[in-house]
Formats: structure tokens, C-alpha cells, sequence
């Protein structure tokens, strides 16, 4: 008769700490998602009608009228837009001809270039003013945009007052952020009344009975038996607590039972498990070799009422983890070459989309007939020089992702490699040509001349990577600090990872390389690795 008691007030407490939980995060996710929701769109008509004001007050404005009767319209335009960006909060501020010719820009440099976005049509041919959303130099935009009449009442110009959409997600990213910590905050409360409530009523039943405790041990050996992981536990005393069936195979022991109760030193005489103990602090992902096997440790102290109880730690091979590396660094690469594949057909197919609506039916026929050859050049060039899937996927990404970024990558026409030894490191060797590829698309990132040029080479007992850019080079003396871990020669943080990595996997396959002054201007990064 107690046990049924026991196990309907049990089935209780579980179902009112889920209940609880579950209705706050309900109504607090809700709740934060429409406020959001609500914020983003009051947040876009403000900017909207903002945009749209100033455009009309510039374009009314007679200094900005007179500028077009001169004949250098920039020469007055400019300062008038960019002392009205820097009062309004605007990204930009863009005036034009009606041929829309640039005249005012943030950059000085786009002065003299067509405007962007093609959306100035209503403004030019009809007249209005408007709010449009459209991509221009600097990034996705709200534009306010107003035509600039003569005296003749003739439309001379256009003016676009921009506002970057990343500004107004900004501000919902901070709301977000104070809502999470709500969120969290409402739930842990939850959770704290949900544990007083599970007291009182274990309270109430005078705690478990033995049935209870046996079947909590049965679960507790299962879980410990059916992880991957190594696991070794002790207590306060240093004394092995647990020793699941994983341990005892890494450790070559028979059975747990001959160990437990045992000084761990006895077992592992170098293990840190005792320091754990005394510094209360996790140690996380150390390395540790025991025989021939190198292995990845977690040692984590085990506290109960604020009070040390033991500690455990977990192992687990490494070679399980650098497989899996591989496998997420492949994956990376295909996804990334797709994602940059995809981006540049949807540009190509935008744009055939515009000529048939243009009515422009032969250059629509000649872009596609262009792109497909131009595609299938590639292809067949890859598949005959390039055997290896894996290779000639990470390049066509990397050739799809260059043309996102307007680079011209070129993969040496004389260039042959064929599939690589069984029992060389693929992902070591993706390391290598990707990063460079990558340092290389870096480099020329600021030039007017993009140009890059990737050869490779299969000869009988080493390959070859040339990878070479028209980028600024790599200064005097530096040939060898550049392979250090984070120095870059460029002032920013979170750099100087990408050649790092590519000297410690070139090591790891025994190769050589040398950066040395590229014929394009830039830098030339040999490699050589060998079979």
C-alpha cells in the first residue's frame, strides 16, 4: 500500500516541476518573441519615415537645385550630403545625376560611379518619392528616396538617405540578450520552486525506500556501462569509487572489483584526479598518454552541499576525436562551397531574370550559354587534372566563393594531381591548400588587382602547392614570423590562425614550406610534401 502512495505522489512531483517549467517558457518565449517582433517593425517604420523625410528636405533644398546648373555639381553636393549624414545618423547619404551618375557619396571614391540598387526608377521617370530596400555598396539598406527638380520644374537628379538594416537588428540583438537573462532568470526561479515543492513532498513520505535506491544503483550502472567514454570516480580519500568497463579495457585490468577502494595512485601513479580535489577546479580536454594510447581527459570535482565528495574523470582516444575533426572539416568545406556556389547562381539567375524582363532575350541566351561553358570547363578540367573528389570539391568551392568576392582565382592550366597516397592525412593536406587559398583571398582583399593563381603538382615521390596572390606581400624579414601563432600583418584582432595551421599540418605530413615574393606582386607560398 506505501509503494503505490509513494509512486502516485511521485508521478506528482515530476508532472508540477514540468508544468511549471513548461508554462514559463511557453508564456516568456511568446511574450519576448512578439515584443520582438513588434520592436523590429516600430523600429523599421521610424527609419522608414526618417529616410523618406530627409530625402524630400535635401531634394527641396536650393543649394542642392543650383549645385546641377554648375558644372561641378560634386563640388557642392558633397559637403551639403555629408554634413547632413553626420547630423541625421544616416549611413549614407548618395546624390546623383538622372542618369545616375554619382555626385555626393560617403566614400569619395564612388563619386563618378552608377548608383546601385535599381531602384531609382520612380523617382526618375515618375516623380515620387519613396522608401525602398534594396543592396547598395555598403550592405543590405532602408533608402529614402526623392527626386531634385529644376527651376523649369524638370527632374535633374536623384537623392538616396540610407539607413544599413544590420543597425536596427543590432538593437533587437540587444532586447534579445536582456530577454534571454529574463528568460533565464524566470526559469531558474521556477526551478528553485519546483525543488522546494519536491522536498516537502519527499518530506511527506519520509524519503525512499529501499526498492527505490536499488533501482537508482541498477540505472547508475547502466549509463556508466553504456557510455563511450573511459570513466574512473573517487572520493575524498583518494580511493577509486568507480571503474567502469571502458577504463578497465584502456587500463588492461580484469575487472573493477579488484581496484575499488584502492588509492588511484596505485592504478594511475601520474593521474592529476588528487589536484582536482585539492584545487576544486574542472580541467578540461588535457591531454594524457598511458603505454602507446594518447587519450583526451575532462576531470570534473564532484561537490555535495557546497562540500568536495570526489572527483571524476572521463577519457576518451584521441585519434576518436581528430576522426571526427576530419569528418566536421569536410563537411565544412562542402558546405561552404556550396553555400558560395549557390550565392553566385542566384546572382547569375537575378540577372537573367532582368534581361527576360528587359526583353533583352539574346544577352540573356549568350550569359547563360557563357556561364554553362564556362562551368563545364571547370568541371571537366577537375574531373581529368583532379581526380580526388574531395580536392576537386574544395577547389570548385573555393573558385564558386572567389567569384562572390568578385577574385579572380585561376587554377594552373599545367596543373595535375592525381588521387593521394591511402596513408596520407586528407584532412591535413584540405588544411593546408584551404587556409592558403583563404590567407590568399585576405590578402588581395583591398586591391584593385584581385588576382590569384593555385598550382599543384603530382611528381613521383612529393607533391607540390603553389599558392600566389597580387596582395601586398610579405615584409622584410617576416617570411618566418608569419607562421607563428596570431601574428598578422594586420592590425585587427582574432587573426593569424589560418598560416599557423597550415605550417603545423605541413609538419604533420613531413613537408616543407617556404613563403617567398610572388611574380603577380603579392606573396608565393611553396609546399612540398612527401609521399
Amino acid at each position: 500500500m506505501r509503494k503505490g502512495v509513494f509512486d502516485i505522489k511521485r508521478k506528482l512531483t515530476t508532472k508540477l516541476t514540468l508544468l511549471i517549467l513548461t508554462l514559463l517558457l511557453i508564456l516568456l518565449s511568446v511574450m519576448s518573441g512578439l515584443y520582438l517582433i513588434i520592436l523590429e517593425n516600430s523600429l523599421k517604420t521610424q527609419i522608414q519615415a526618417r529616410a523618406l523625410d530627409m530625402a524630400k528636405t535635401l531634394s527641396q533644398m536650393p543649394s542642392v537645385q543650383e549645385a546641377f546648373e554648375t558644372d561641378d555639381p560634386s563640388r557642392t553636393l558633397q559637403p551639403i550630403a555629408e554634413n547632413a549624414r553626420k547630423q541625421s545618423g544616416a549611413q549614407y547619404i548618395v546624390i546623383g545625376s538622372a542618369d545616375t551618375i554619382r555626385y555626393a557619396h560617403p566614400n569619395p571614391r564612388n563619386i563618378g560611379k552608377p548608383m546601385v540598387g535599381g531602384d531609382n526608377q520612380r523617382a526618375l521617370e515618375k516623380g515620387e518619392a519613396y522608401v525602398s530596400e534594396a543592396v547598395g555598396t555598403l550592405g543590405p539598406a532602408i533608402r529614402g528616396k526623392a527626386p531634385i527638380h529644376n527651376e523649369n520644374g524638370e527632374i535633374v537628379g536623384i537623392i538616396s538617405v540610407g539607413f544599413l538594416k544590420e543597425n536596427i537588428q543590432d538593437i533587437v540583438y540587444q532586447y534579445q540578450t536582456k530577454f534571454i537573462f529574463l528568460l533565464g532568470f524566470v526559469v531558474l526561479m521556477g526551478v528553485l520552486g519546483a525543488v522546494y515543492i519536491s522536498r516537502n513532498v519527499k518530506k511527506s513520505i519520509f524519503g525512499l525506500e529501499p526498492y527505490e535506491i536499488n533501482q537508482l544503483y541498477t540505472e547508475k550502472q547502466a549509463i556508466t556501462e553504456s557510455v563511450h567514454e573511459a570513466l574512473i570516480a573517487i572520493n575524498k580519500h583518494e580511493e577509486i569509487t568507480l571503474l567502469n568497463r571502458k577504463a578497465c579495457e584502456l587500463l588492461r585490468v580484469e575487472s573493477e572489483d579488484q581496484w575499488l577502494g584502492k588509492p588511484i595512485s596505485e592504478l594511475l601513479p601520474d593521474t592529476l584526479l588528487p589536484e582536482v580535489l585539492k584545487k576544486k577546479t574542472a580541467q578540461k580536454d588535457q591531454e594524457l598518454t598511458i603505454g602507446n594510447e594518447e587519450l583526451i581527459v575532462n576531470r570534473v570535482p564532484i561537490f555535495e552541499n557546497e562540500k568536495i565528495r570526489g572527483a571524476v574523470a572521463s577519457f576518451r582516444r584521441k585519434t576518436d576525436i581528430d576522426e571526427l575533426s576530419k569528418k566536421l572539416a569536410q563537411t565544412s568545406q562542402y558546405a561552404e562551397g556550396l553555400r558560395a556556389q549557390t550565392h553566385e547562381y542566384s546572382n547569375k539567375l537575378n540577372t537573367i531574370a532582368g534581361l527576360i524582363q528587359l526583353e533583352s532575350y539574346s544577352e540573356a541566351l549568350e550569359l547563360i550559354q557563357k556561364e554553362n561553358k564556362s562551368h563545364q570547363e571547370m568541371l571537366r578540367f577537375l574531373i581529368h587534372s583532379i581526380p580526388d573528389p574531395l580536392l576537386s570539391g574544395l577547389l570548385l568551392g573555393k573558385v564558386n566563393r572567389a567569384k562572390e568576392l568578385h577574385i579572380n582565382l585561376e587554377i594552373d592550366e599545367s596543373s595535375k594531381l592525381d588521387a593521394l597516397p591511402e596513408e596520407m592525412d586528407k584532412g591535413k593536406f584540405i588544411t593546408i591548400l584551404g587556409n592558403l587559398i583563404e590567407n590568399a583571398f585576405d590578402a588581395v582583399s583591398h586591391k584593385k588587382d584581385r588576382s590569384i593563381l593555385v598550382f599543384l603538382s603530382d611528381g613521383e615521390d612529393h607533391i607540390l602547392i603553389e599558392v600566389e596572390d597580387s596582395g601586398d606581400g610579405i615584409p622584410a624579414g617576416e617570411q618566418e614570423r608569419i607562421f607563428q601563432k596570431f601574428y598578422s600583418t594586420k592590425a585587427a584582432n582574432h587573426r593569424g590562425l589560418g598560416l599557423f595551421l597550415v605550417k603545423e599540418a605541413v609538419n604533420g605530413l613531413n613537408g616543407q614550406i617556404k613563403a617567398d615574393k610572388s611574380d603577380l606582386g603579392g606573396a608565393l607560398f611553396t609546399v612540398v610534401i612527401p609521399k
